[in-house]
């Protein structure tokens, strides 16, 4: 749910010091209509029925009984199991997905053996950041070429 280490302005001169929340926590709250619901003249019913799911006092003790996720609702309290994730969940959200499912395969396996290390303890924060700076770099080079970008980096 969350990027560590965090990318600090020693590393790149754009960052922003802090660590990132990857995504939202366990995508607690977000509900869709169908669209049949749209076709069959039962929209405002199911529009109503979310904004009273939704609201604080209904929302939370239903997150609170699942207690598998914090709820994305205001004035919704989290309970004991999640409530030490509310941290997390405050932090700004990055921009983009990990590398698995960017740049090459390689780069995502080496990515994951990178963050495993860090996770178990095996590297450092400045050892795992010179690491993940590599195999961003790498992985962009080899995906620029195999695109025949014209402004790829010698490689």
């Amino acid at each position: 749910m969350t990027y560590l280490p965090p990318i600090t302005t020693a590393d790149a001169p754009g960052a922003q010091n802090t660590a990132y929340r990857v995504g939202g926590p366990s995508s607690a709250g977000q509900y869709g209509i169908a669209q049949s619901a749209a076709k069959e003249g039962k929209l405002d019913l199911a529009v109503d029925f979310l904004m009273y799911l939704s609201a604080p006092q209904n929302f939370g003790p239903m997150a609170q009984s699942f207690g598998g996720f914090i709820p994305m609702v205001a004035g919704a309290d989290a309970g004991p199991v999640m409530a030490g994730f509310q941290d997390v969940a405050k932090l700004p959200e990055r921009l983009f997905n990990d590398p698995d499912n960017r740049l090459t395969l390689e780069t995502a396996d080496q990515w994951n053996q990178a963050m495993q290390a860090f996770f178990l303890g095996q590297t450092d924060d400045a050892a795992t950041r010179t690491a993940l700076q590599k195999i961003w770099m790498d992985g962009a080079t080899a995906l620029c070429a195999a695109q025949k970008y014209d402004w790829c980096p010698a490689s």
